[in-house]
């Protein structure tokens, strides 16, 4: 009996001592990626270091000194275990977190989709059943269409029949002139809205190629947020798919940010603006087409157009936005006017004019791409992607929690990419969690003359464009200098 308790004791000190090893390595841990992070106050950081280190003097000396009771260091080894797991599940939690930021990190490469598209009714199931057929195909205007067709060439030996735009080669498919087409994949309903014909009852999709470019990173300004006013620009595509394909800019809006007024300002454009592509001399084209020759063609036209600098750039799918009001735990909401609009799910969400509504992530999304319930359509529907940008903004400038932030970067792994740094992220974070500052929020959208007009992406077809409203372009240039002006 006397030697089995000695067999405890012994084993219990040895428990001690290894506790508080593992006690000081998990804070040092801890401690190590807080600094590096920066994300929690410096003021807040130290007296949790102090009491930190102080715990671990009155732990050391309990469990290290002869006289102490056995009874005090069984009762030590507990705190100790409880204290370390908590230090190391907060380190997971914070390198996570960093991951998850590096992988928001816009990478040096773009995916373009090119899809082989058949009639429904055509006796062709692969690429080698094209055999000597007519292929239609177009100016793109990117490199990577004529590696798709190279591609295509490298499976069957086929007949080239070119055209000016997508329009003109799908128009042969449908008419007989052309076997198959080769169409990039974020073209496709464009073609559609144009040539209703072109549409899952009639085609069939029997090859697609994923062509991956590697582009230079589009350089971020380096600038510390949380010092000097900047402007990012948000652009929201039309596609489900991985966030580096090369898709329509269907959402457009310059987010001007003053850290030290915490004034935010909203600037959105219409889809449809009938704006210079930059270093494009030919024809116009809608600012959602921008999209389709890459992030950099979106910003650098948008800063021709308002003569400002985009600092930074923040590119999202649809997936995103639902994720990421879930992850929030959704978000509020006061429409102006009463509606019910199916989710992507075709779930119904059911809005009320003037009453606030609390919505989860599906009826944010629903709520955001609402058109056809307003009499002006697409203006309204700006209106209402400000509103869910706006509650997002507020539900996480309400909460100080650190996992809040965490669970939202969580979200958004994989349907965002963006050029802001991590460490600049984390520094805004800290001014959140520091100074819990309220954030004054103001919007503005640019207007314009609904019109019809050939584009730089369709030359053969007139499409609808919107055409700017110079004046609504320069006051709201002025209201964006205001905003980084401000002291």
């Amino acid at each position: 009996m006397k030697d089995n308790l000695k067999s405890l004791n012994s084993f219990l000190r040895i428990a001690s001592y290894s506790s508080f090893i593992i006690f000081i390595f998990s804070a040092s841990m801890l401690f190590g990626i807080l600094f590096y992070l920066a994300i929690i106050p410096l003021r807040y950081l130290s007296i949790i270091v102090i009491v930190v280190i102080l715990l671990g003097i009155v732990f050391g000396v309990l469990i290290f000194r002869k006289t102490s009771k056995q009874a005090t260091k069984n009762i030590i080894l507990i705190i100790e275990t409880i204290f370390a797991a908590a230090f190391i599940a907060l380190f997971i939690t914070l390198n996570t977190s960093l991951n998850l930021l590096s992988a928001l990190q816009a990478g040096g490469y773009q995916i373009e989709e090119y899809s082989i598209i058949t009639m429904k009714d055509a006796p062709y199931n692969s690429l080698k059943d094209l055999q000597n057929q007519t292929i239609a195909i177009y100016n793109d205007h990117s490199d990577s269409y004529q590696k798709a067709l190279d591609n295509f060439k490298k499976e069957a030996d086929i007949i080239i029949d070119e055209y000016s735009d997508a329009i003109g080669a799908a128009g042969a498919l449908l008419d007989g002139r052309a076997n198959a087409i080769l169409l990039k994949n974020a073209m496709r309903e464009i073609v559609s809205e144009l040539l209703p014909n072109f549409n899952e009852d009639s085609i069939r999709i029997i090859h697609t190629f994923q062509i991956r470019t590697t582009i230079s990173k589009t350089p971020s300004t380096n600038i510390d947020m949380t010092e000097k006013p900047f402007n990012i620009l948000i652009s929201g595509i039309d596609t489900l798919g991985e966030i580096s394909t090369v898709s329509r800019s269907d959402v457009n809006m310059i987010v001007t940010i003053n850290p030290k007024t915490y004034e935010i300002l909203l600037t959105s454009i219409p889809r449809d603006y009938y704006v210079q592509l930059h270093g494009i001399t030919e024809l116009r084209d809608k600012l959602t087409h921008s999209g389709l020759y890459g992030i950099d063609m979106t910003r650098q036209t948008l800063e021709d157009l308002f003569s400002v600098n985009i600092d930074y750039y923040i590119r999202l799918n649809f997936d995103s936005t639902e994720k990421m009001i879930d992850a929030i735990g959704g978000i509020d909401l006061t429409p102006d006017t009463t509606f019910n609009m199916h989710t992507t799910s075709k779930t119904m969400c059911h809005f009320y004019a003037n009453q606030t509504i609390h919505v989860d992530g599906a009826c944010g999304l629903a709520y955001a791409r609402t058109r056809k319930a307003y009499s002006d359509g697409d203006f309204h529907r700006i209106q209402n992607q400000q509103d869910v940008l706006i509650a997002i903004i507020d539900q996480l400038s309400a909460n100080r929690s650190i996992t809040a932030y965490t669970d939202f970067l969580a979200a958004a792994e994989g349907s965002i990419e963006t050029n802001i740094p991590t460490s600049q992220i984390y520094k805004l974070i800290n001014l959140q969690l520091d100074k819990f500052p309220h954030w004054t929020i103001d919007r503005v959208r640019v207007t314009g003359t609904s019109s019809m007009a050939y584009t730089y992406s369709i030359t053969t077809e007139p499409l609808y464009i919107m055409e700017p409203d110079m004046d609504s372009v320069n006051a709201a240039t002025d209201r964006i200098n205001a905003v980084l002006n401000a002291n």
